[in-house]
């Protein structure tokens, strides 16, 4: 890759999704985490874009990051929520 060679948001998106489905992600996961991290880049926080897809997809294929599911509600006070994560990726959490 050149320094001129430049991707679209939308191909990035597809590659990131393409690979956390790979490893496991399921697609509405994989899709809300691929955005998230894309963005991220974009808006120029680089260490909460695409440098953590590599240590996510490691999370992954080794158990340490949960691939579905849904977080446990643990206190509801209307304004506010305590979840517990269970190990979900947190761009798609929040």
């Amino acid at each position: 890759m050149q320094a001129a060679d430049r991707y679209s948001m939308q191909a990035l998106i597809h590659f990131a999704q393409e690979l956390l489905q790979a490893a496991g992600m399921a697609s509405v996961q994989a899709e809300a985490v691929a955005r998230t991290l894309v963005e991220g880049d974009l808006l120029g926080h680089d260490t909460h874009g695409l440098a953590l897809l590599a240590p996510y997809v490691k999370e992954l294929e080794n158990g340490a990051m949960a691939r579905e599911g849904a977080p446990d509600v643990l206190s509801d006070r209307g304004a506010s929520l305590m979840w517990d994560g269970r190990r979900l990726p947190g761009p798609w959490l929040c």
